[in-house]
């Protein structure tokens, strides 16, 4: 025990390897998270380009971001009078926004109305009743933690919302 106790103490802290996070298919992550909302039975379009690695983020807690968004946007269509759609698209955007990787999700849902687009990443701001107002809170906090950017607006294909992820 003495000599197990010496050889540890002489290490030195720089040493100690840091944990990393493996990368993933932002593909795969998609699908799944597609697969556990199935039981909500939204057709969801994906354009992702096929292969694309996102690392440095947890896979975990970044698919707790896309559920929110994806129920978020499920919710919004709820009761509407025209047959829902949600677009999801990955991919690397153009050098103007200095992200790697970009993730839109968009609806063809009643949308956000312009004077309150600056309010949906407030704690406790919900456009839906009985709602806490923590979801959009929650992922803008987690995005801009890991160093990203959130945009949050108007989709003109689908008219309903439209809220695009860059990843660092």
């Amino acid at each position: 025990v003495a000599q197990v106790q010496s050889e540890v103490r002489a290490r030195p802290m720089a040493e100690k390897q840091h944990l990393t996070m493996p990368s993933f298919e932002l593909l795969t992550l998609v699908q799944d998270c597609i697969d556990y909302l199935s039981h909500h039975q939204v057709p969801m379009q994906i354009t992702c380009e096929p292969g694309l690695q996102v690392s440095g983020v947890s896979r975990n807690l970044f698919m707790q971001v896309v559920l929110n968004l994806l129920t978020n946007s499920i919710e919004a269509m709820q009761g509407a009078d025209k047959p829902a759609q949600i677009h999801i698209q990955g991919g690397i955007p153009g050098a103007h926004r200095g992200g790697s990787i970009r993730v839109c999700i968009s609806d063809n849902g009643p949308g956000i109305e312009g004077s309150n687009i600056h309010l949906l990443t407030q704690a406790g701001y919900s456009t839906k009743e009985a709602h806490s107002g923590n979801g959009l809170h929650w992922v803008a906090n987690f995005v801009l933690s890991i160093g990203g950017q959130l945009d949050c607006g108007h989709d003109a294909e689908l008219g309903g919302a439209r809220i695009s992820i860059y990843l660092p």
